[in-house]
């Protein structure tokens, strides 16, 4: 039974950014903040709509469609593409690539919207009232240069995961925060009827699980870094 297609809210990609400004900190970070609502709304609603069959395209096209928006206060880049990779981690594609391997990609986007002029540019020409316009600029995004450089970085740096399988190994709270990124169905009634089934054998699993996530300590502000791009500075 195939899995539908995962998707991410406007608080969840929100949500990250925070996350993203606490956990990778650079000096000059603006506090975290959206500073184009709508423009978010739009964006995350777009890349929703846009059905595409492929996994790595329809992270590819959040991706365009965040960075083309510019929604946060900063972390703008982290925020796209932490929020591609979380899409394909939810669609059972597990992102392993370096430090040095997101600085490259980083600074080849970083030189690609500066070079063509991609900040806030969708925004400048649609403004909100003409979606056709803005599905066709994000499409053609997507399948232009830009578009296709991080598509083929997210392929490199991306495997397949048994992801039912990962699902019923996660604790009861985690577990149903990630069930809400998929709209229901089949699928999802399956993979509930078979963590009931399990939920004896599972149920030490689940407690190690909740451990280690209590050992952790997430809201821990990371101590800032100098940027690897000092213009941004």
């Amino acid at each position: 039974m195939s899995r539908p297609p995962a998707r991410l809210t406007v608080d969840d990609i929100t949500q990250l950014n925070k996350r993203v400004l606490i956990e990778t900190a650079f000096e000059g970070d603006r506090p975290h903040g959206v500073q184009n609502a709508a423009g978010l709304l739009r964006a995350t609603a777009i890349a929703n709509q846009l059905f595409l069959s492929d996994p790595h395209r329809r992270a590819t096209l959040l991706c365009c469609a965040l960075i083309a928006n510019h929604p946060f206060n900063d972390g703008n880049h982290r925020t796209s593409l932490h929020a591609a990779t979380l899409l394909l981690l939810m669609d059972g594609w597990f992102y392993n690539a370096s430090v040095e391997e997101e600085k490259e990609i980083y600074n080849w986007r970083f030189d690609h919207e500066e070079a063509h002029d991609l900040e806030a540019t969708w925004s400048r020409q649609f403004g909100g009232w003409d979606i056709q316009g803005e599905q066709a600029y994000l499409l053609a995004l997507l399948d232009g240069e830009y578009g296709q450089r991080i598509e083929r970085f997210l392929r490199t740096h991306t495997e397949r995961i048994p992801m039912e399988s990962v699902l019923l190994l996660l604790p009861p709270r985690v577990y149903a925060a990630n069930m809400k990124s998929f709209p229901g169905g089949a699928w999802k009634k399956e993979v509930n009827r078979k963590r009931r089934a399990l939920a004896s054998s599972l149920r030490p699993t689940w407690a190690h699980y909740e451990k280690l996530l209590a050992d952790q300590r997430p809201d821990r502000v990371a101590k800032p870094q100098k940027h690897w791009r000092p213009e941004k500075l």
